[in-house]
């Protein structure tokens, strides 16, 4: 069983926005935003605003033209301001297996809305997922696919790690990490939600790819949040309740009990501290 363990990740990278974070190979780290709405768009611009060579994706033409002209796609505060920042990192495309093949980095963040009774609609999700699967069929070197979108519980290691093994006939793990990483944060609120989160809760396959997003947390956040990581299926009590949060993004100040049990725990654990450096 994977223990938590967190640290202070925040420190910024280099001397501020205008130093690449590096990749796997010694350049700038890309990483492609499948989803460029209202969480996507704000993310897409403050990682390339960080450093990051970021490609969005988004089936919407007519914001994949806003984001290649420099335009906020969608109205939250200060993301203008990101995207001026980016300075020349962020891009948008319609093409998912272009943008996937050309990154190390691979961030879910399409609709998932809410079905008769309950759950949430895993359509978008899984079609994204063949796209993915396609271009890792192509790609040699290790792709870590982060899923940000609200789902149920199992949903991650059950319906989308399957879908991405069988679509691209590698095994997960080995060939290709998968991370669940829910985003706590209110619209109008997004950007400084992203950049000074509570906490950040990783759900990982493995060990590399744990450790390979909370380096972009470390890279991406000045004010050092707690990281818990586990593996994946250990999350459930936590993101079925903490979802509600993600997916009620319009009521900022209703946090369910869970949340704070959930930074308690990281904070009065026994845990181990993530390199600053």
């Amino acid at each position: 069983m994977q223990a938590w363990f967190s640290g202070r990740p925040g420190n910024r990278a280099g001397a501020g926005n205008r130093v690449a974070v590096k990749g796997i190979v010694g350049r700038a780290m890309r990483i492609s935003v499948i989803g460029l709405g209202k969480l996507g768009a704000p993310l897409a611009a403050l990682l390339a605003c960080k450093g990051f060579e970021v490609t969005g994706v988004d089936i919407d033409e007519r914001i994949v033209a806003a984001v290649n002209d420099g335009r906020a796609p969608v109205e939250e505060p200060r993301l203008q301001e990101m995207m001026d920042g980016a300075e020349g990192r962020l891009s948008a495309t319609t093409d998912t297996l272009r943008a996937v093949s050309e990154s190390e980095v691979t961030f879910i963040l399409v609709p998932t809305p809410g079905l008769a009774g309950d759950g949430f609609s895993l359509d978008r999700v899984l079609e994204v997922a063949e796209a993915i699967g396609d271009a890792l069929t192509r790609k040699d070197d290790y792709h870590l696919v982060v899923l940000s979108s609200t789902v149920m519980p199992g949903a991650t290691e059950n319906m989308l790690l399957p879908k991405l093994e069988a679509r691209s006939g590698k095994v997960c793990g080995r060939d290709f990490g998968l991370c669940y990483n829910p985003e706590f944060v209110a619209l109008g609120r997004v950007i400084n939600g992203l950049l000074q989160p509570d906490f950040v809760l990783i759900g990982e396959s493995d060990e590399r790819s744990g450790a390979t997003l909370a380096d972009v947390y470390r890279r991406m956040c000045p004010n050092g949040p707690p990281v818990a990581r586990r593996q994946l299926g250990q999350w459930q009590w936590a993101t079925h309740d903490g979802g509600s949060v993600a997916s009620n993004r319009t009521a900022p100040h209703r946090q369910p009990p869970v949340i704070g049990m959930v930074l308690s725990s990281v904070m009065s654990s026994s845990l181990h501290a993530l390199p600053t450096s």
